[in-house]
């Protein structure tokens, strides 16, 4: 006759497994949320590129017509100045996602069962 385990030892199984694949989840949730915070923050450094060039170049863009080692100071001085636009519009919301992202994957590198880590976004505005 087949030994059966009791209620006990199964429970304390499933609460092993449970709290494992839990915090698995916890990391991988903290990974993915530090992953879109960085793809944001690309996107938006990409944004201010294009503005940048499309400053400087106006409506004669045309990237292997004039690569950048052929510019006139002209030419760099609408893209700074473009550039220093942008730093003022986005600055303040790129350092939060670079933040945010550094945090989560902190965290992630810590989660665990019984870890008692958390995260608190911080608000913007």
């Amino acid at each position: 006759m087949p030994v059966m385990s009791s209620a006990r030892e199964l429970s304390a199984s499933e609460c092993r497994l449970s709290s494992r694949y839990r915090a698995r989840l916890d990391r991988e949730v903290l990974v993915y949320g530090a992953a879109i915070r960085r793809e944001r923050a690309q996107a938006i450094e990409d944004d201010i590129d294009h503005a940048c060039e499309m400053a400087a170049l106006g409506s004669h863009r045309c990237p292997s017509h004039q690569p950048r080692d052929r510019w006139d100071k002209r030419t760099w001085a609408r893209y700074l100045a473009e550039a220093v636009r942008q730093a003022h519009i986005h600055c303040l919301e790129l350092d939060a996602l670079r933040q945010d992202a550094a945090q989560l994957e902190r965290l992630a590198r810590g989660a665990g069962p019984g870890s008692g880590i958390t995260w608190q976004p911080r608000l913007r505005g």
